[in-house]
């Protein structure tokens, strides 16, 4: 895993705190690009959907309380749709 310089981390706070919208959605974007490719792997989209569900969990959004995103991505039956 790299390091992070400061100056990066406070440009990425920043444009989540005062950024557009799609400079918002860049740095979620960039946050789950774990080969820096500009594309997500499928196993990026998982660890994705797995922190949203947490999130909206926290939240108490109807629905979250059954999501059981971890086991389900973990498990070894697990078949992501075409």
């Amino acid at each position: 895993v790299g390091r992070l310089a400061f100056a990066e981390l406070a440009c990425g706070m920043s444009a989540l705190a005062l950024g557009a919208m799609d400079e918002k959605l860049q740095v979620c974007f960039d946050l789950f690009d774990s080969e820096g490719r500009r594309a997500l792997t499928l196993k990026d989209v998982g660890e994705l959907c797995a922190v949203l569900f947490r999130v909206a969990h926290k939240q108490g959004l109807p629905g979250a309380q059954n999501a059981a995103t971890d086991e389900v991505l973990s498990s070894p039956t697990f078949q992501p749709s075409q």
